[in-house]
């Protein structure tokens, strides 16, 4: 009973720059009446958003019908996104690598229902080595997946920034797991006003 509309696109083309931020392609996401619906951070590369600009795609698709994977990616999408009546939000996204060696992408989104809250999501993966072309050689002798999430609630008075390796981090060889993360936590309104966190290693469960 509620007109609803959520919109993503994705522009994949190197913009140039510096050489340690070297922009390859801009993204934007609109909804209205739609929440967009933050996933934790060891979920950061999984999400639909950050998935489609990453290039990571799933093998299945190749051989399955145009159809079958768009209904495929509405049923992801429809995990995040959900109709809900007076939400709003607006995304932008930046895909860039740094020095040829680490790509990218960040998105940021705004959120508007009631209170301001922007929240990041990120990802920087490094593989190493590459080749002339940039593609991994071979078995990699190592591979770091950095995750990264943020958010930002001007009414809580709230700032939060948690970085975390993804679970398929590895050196020499992928039984040699890397594992770790580092958190900023600041608080300026409330019970907790002037305090702050930062935090870095890891930890046992």
């Amino acid at each position: 009973g509620q007109t609803s509309l959520f919109v993503y696109a994705y522009l994949d083309k190197a913009l140039g720059g510096p050489s340690f931020f070297y922009v390859e392609g801009l993204a934007a996401g609109f909804g209205y009446n739609r929440v967009l619906i933050m996933p934790p951070i060891d979920k950061v590369a999984e999400f639909p958003l950050v998935k489609q600009v990453m290039g990571d795609k799933d093998p299945a698709q190749a051989t399955a019908s145009s159809t079958a994977v768009l209904q495929a990616q509405l049923a992801k999408l429809s995990v995040h996104i959900q109709p809900k009546a007076g939400e709003m939000f607006l995304a932008v996204g930046v895909k860039f690598n740094t020095f040829k060696l680490i790509n990218s992408f960040v998105l940021l989104a705004f959120s508007f229902a009631g209170r301001l809250e922007i929240n990041m999501l990120g990802q920087s993966p490094l593989i190493l080595p590459l080749d002339e072309k940039g593609e991994p050689v071979g078995n990699p002798l190592a591979k770091i997946n950095i995750l990264l999430t943020g958010k930002f609630v001007p009414e809580e008075g709230t700032l939060a920034i948690l970085a975390q390796l993804s679970t398929d981090s590895y050196i020499f060889t992928k039984d040699c797991h890397l594992t770790g993360g580092a958190a900023f936590y600041s608080w300026f309104k409330g019970q907790h006003e002037g305090d702050f966190v930062v935090t870095m290693g890891g930890y046992h469960p």
